[in-house]
């Protein structure tokens, strides 16, 4: 199974994921929706890094954050 990682939060403090997951985001790719479950979390965690790495671009703003697939056509991008 591998070596799961690790998730540094904001106070220093370290949680250690359970287990792998797949995030349910249609028509994206494997790599980029591979995840890890960390059971004392509640919410989801996306790794942009990973989104990053399968050649997706993240565009933040104020308000949102949108994932393109690169090379980033801003108008006319396929966004999730």
């Amino acid at each position: 199974m591998g070596i799961l990682p690790l998730v540094t939060l904001s106070n220093g403090a370290s949680l250690t994921s359970t287990q792998r997951c797949k995030l349910p985001i249609q028509d994206m790719d494997e790599t980029a929706t591979s995840g890890y479950v960390i059971s004392i979390l509640n919410k989801s965690l996306l790794s942009i890094g990973n989104i990053c790495d399968a050649n997706y671009t993240a565009v933040f703003t104020n308000k949102d954050v949108q994932i393109c697939k690169t090379p980033l056509k801003y108008r006319d991008k396929m966004c999730y």
